[in-house]
């Protein structure tokens, strides 16, 4: 049985992406990325009694922006002709071209 892990490869060999894949999928985790980083501050906001959860919640969140700075800077670099500085949407991957 096949998981989505496994649905890019064929039989035992696996097929290379697409530099287009490539780009939609890196844009897929960059808004990913983004929404994480909201996620945990919003929690960490909720939780004002609860220091230990607080805390790594915030460094979650911390992670998260170093994980998008990276994103950003792979898809300007594979992607010039993207607007990459728009704001994220919310349901949808960023630097879609106009």
């Amino acid at each position: 049985m096949m998981s989505d892990l496994d649905s890019n490869a064929v039989g035992e060999e696996f097929v290379p992406y697409t530099r287009e894949e490539i780009i939609k999928t890196l844009s897929f985790f960059l808004t990913a990325e983004y929404k994480f980083v909201k996620l945990y501050l919003q929690l960490s906001a909720s939780l004002e009694d609860d220091e230990f959860n607080v805390q790594n919640l915030r460094e979650m969140a911390e992670e998260d922006k170093q994980h998008s700075g990276i994103l950003l800077e792979m898809l300007q670099d594979m992607a010039p002709e993207l607007d990459l500085l728009k704001t994220p949407e919310v349901n949808g991957p960023v630097g879609q071209p106009d």
